[in-house]
């Protein structure tokens, strides 16, 4: 598994992944998105935002 990080910030839980880790692993973030913020990066850049519709 690839670089996973967690910021936390007025209590919203952010996880920070890479892009190839998102892409390997999609199903399991799009399932984590339902619950907190995941933050894709691409050369240490954000580059997208995973949100659930359920919060």
């Amino acid at each position: 598994m690839g670089c996973v990080m967690l910021s936390a910030t007025n209590e919203v839980i952010t996880m920070i992944v890479s892009s190839a880790e998102a892409q390997n692993n999609l199903g399991k973030y799009l399932e984590l998105a339902a619950e907190q913020e995941i933050v894709i990066t691409k050369n240490g850049q954000s580059v997208a935002r995973l949100l659930g519709t359920r919060r």
